[in-house]
């Protein structure tokens, strides 16, 4: 099968080659960097033009624990664990564009402080977010953030018994209604809990009690069949943490996995990477999860040249690849950036971190993929092409089949989990789809005919 990979432009309706557009991966380090206290990464999805944007410092804030977000203004967001004007913490932005970075919020006591977490972005344009500490009780907030104001409101104050100390990233289910991790609850191994922002309306949905697992760690995710998904690193058969699934039509948790001994504790998310399959990273393996009776599988065994000990999650390219950090290992035992193909099951270190003062160290969180888009290159016409318009949208878009014929032609949409959000035989020419209801951010089309495969992005404002 001959695969055609083309990115989708940001200021017209017709594909252009990747040529004209320039598809990255930027993430954070918690060291390194020209003080010793974090930093700001990019590189070529290839493995070339590696490259330190950003030395965190006092004032920027220090010392960041989790992802950047790319929002719909194509600027990316992000927060920091220290500094800032009060030392607990900032909320910034960078532009990947011109590398700009800008310091838009510093945490208090009062409004939240010492965040672990990493910002999402809903279709009210709307960041949302958490911290580990500060608001009332002193055991984190659930916060909203207005990039056009850079204004914070606080939505909600954990006060222990019912969750405190979030550290990972809200997900927003397909009702509209947020879910997250937290520590604290009626036995103190912590709680999953639900949040609506309709309302503000905070749920403890379920506490855990060591035998289905302590500590949970990292994000939810929802796959096809609606559930949730988590990790938590302690607790279950071996005391090393559990798979769950969690159905939240009757607010039941079901353990799924026990981790074994054998250096298999999981502090990630898992990604949905096709219809069934999860993948995730334990301290020193690269693993799958079959929802389909519940196999659990070790695919690669991390080692000090690949990587290891990671902290973070995976995520999926637009080429297909995965990419992750070991947050140590590599020939400066500073950690790596590496990639897998998940068709041959073949990993690759793409980036050895060196340290500071010209280079990051012990990566946390996850890479972001960023595409930055040439100004003022026209369109490239070509007859064999698929057509996705308007692009960026907020209502609809229509995919337009310039060489339809009646063979099958099957397009499928994935969010940056790797979730299948929408799925459809094209029969005709034009398709109108309605993106009304899907948050706003970047999603993976690919439209497979008989021959050809086109692959590429949806921006949703």
């Amino acid at each position: 099968m001959k695969i055609i990979i083309l990115i989708l432009t940001i200021t017209c309706c017709l594909l252009v080659t990747t040529s004209n557009a320039s598809v990255q991966l930027w993430g954070m380090t918690n060291g390194g960097g020209i003080n010793n206290q974090g930093a700001i990464i990019k590189m070529n999805e290839d493995g070339s033009n590696f490259q330190m944007i950003f030395s965190f410092g006092s004032t920027s804030g220090v010392l960041p624990y989790g992802s950047l977000l790319f929002a719909n203004n194509q600027k990316l967001y992000g927060i920091t664990h220290n500094g800032g004007l009060n030392d607990k913490g900032t909320i910034f932005s960078i532009d990947p564009a011109s590398n700009n970075f800008s310091v838009l919020y510093n945490f208090d006591s009062i409004n939240g402080s010492f965040s672990e977490s990493s910002l999402i972005q809903c279709n009210n344009s709307l960041l949302y977010g958490t911290t580990l500490k500060g608001g009332i009780y002193d055991g984190g907030v659930i916060f909203s953030f207005d990039i056009s104001t850079n204004t914070l409101t606080i939505l909600h104050n954990f006060d222990g018994l019912n969750g405190a100390n979030p550290f990972g990233r809200l997900l927003q289910a397909n009702n509209g209604i947020f879910y997250g991790m937290a520590a604290g609850g009626l036995h103190s191994d912590g709680v999953v809990f639900s949040f609506d922002p309709s309302t503000n309306i905070y749920s403890d949905l379920h506490d855990f009690n060591v035998s289905d697992g302590h500590g949970p760690v990292g994000d939810l995710i929802q796959a096809n069949n609606g559930l949730l998904y988590g990790i938590t690193y302690i607790g279950g058969l071996y005391n090393n943490g559990v798979i769950f699934s969690y159905d939240i039509s009757i607010d039941s948790l079901i353990v799924l996995h026990n981790f074994n001994p054998s250096n298999h504790r999981s502090r990630g998310t898992m990604l949905n990477v096709n219809n069934g399959l999860l993948l995730g990273l334990a301290n020193n393996y690269l693993f799958s999860f079959n929802l389909s009776g519940n196999i659990y599988s070790d695919l690669f065994t991390l080692t000090n040249t690949t990587g290891f000990g990671c902290r973070g999650s995976i995520i999926k390219g637009s080429t297909g690849l995965l990419y992750g950090y070991g947050s140590n290992g590599g020939a400066n035992n500073f950690g790596t950036i590496f990639s897998f193909d998940t068709a041959t099951n073949a990993l690759i270190n793409m980036h050895d971190f060196a340290g500071a003062p010209a280079d990051g160290h012990q990566p946390y969180g996850d890479l972001t993929e960023v595409i930055i888009e040439s100004v003022g290159v026209p369109s490239i016409s070509n007859t064999n092409m698929i057509n996705i318009y308007p692009n960026p949208t907020n209502t609809s878009i229509t995919i337009h089949q310039s060489n339809y014929s009646t063979q099958s032609t099957i397009l499928t949409v994935t969010d940056i989990f790797g979730r299948v959000i929408y799925k459809k035989t094209l029969t005709s020419t034009d398709t109108k789809i309605d993106v009304s209801k899907w948050s706003a951010g970047f999603y993976f089309y690919e439209v497979r005919a008989a021959q050809e495969t086109y692959r590429g992005k949806i921006l949703k404002e």
